[in-house]
């Protein structure tokens, strides 16, 4: 592909400090909660997309999503190898 000439720009301090905020965990399975998608994770944490809508994932468990803070406590979900992020909240 093209070469990305910003790539090599050192980070904005609020996004390396962003960037620590994310994590990487396993999905165990993905469920429902009335309209809402419920993503179950393998430590056992359970968060919920705060918009109805679906998820675009894998059918197969396990895969990874990213989960990183975001603006006013919200958390920003993104599965691995997708581009969209998703809002969710933590319900457990």
């Amino acid at each position: 592909g093209r070469g990305n000439a910003n790539a090599t720009n050192p980070a904005r301090p609020d996004q390396q400090n962003a960037q620590q905020d994310e994590q990487t965990f396993a999905v165990a399975r993905v469920g429902q909660a009335g309209n809402r998608v419920a993503i179950f994770l393998d430590n056992g944490n359970i968060w919920h997309l705060t918009e109805a809508g679906e998820l675009n994932a894998p059918r197969q468990t396990p895969f990874n999503v990213r989960i990183r803070s975001a603006a006013m406590g919200s958390f920003l979900l993104t599965v691995e190898g997708r581009n969209k992020g998703y809002r969710v909240r933590r319900v457990e």
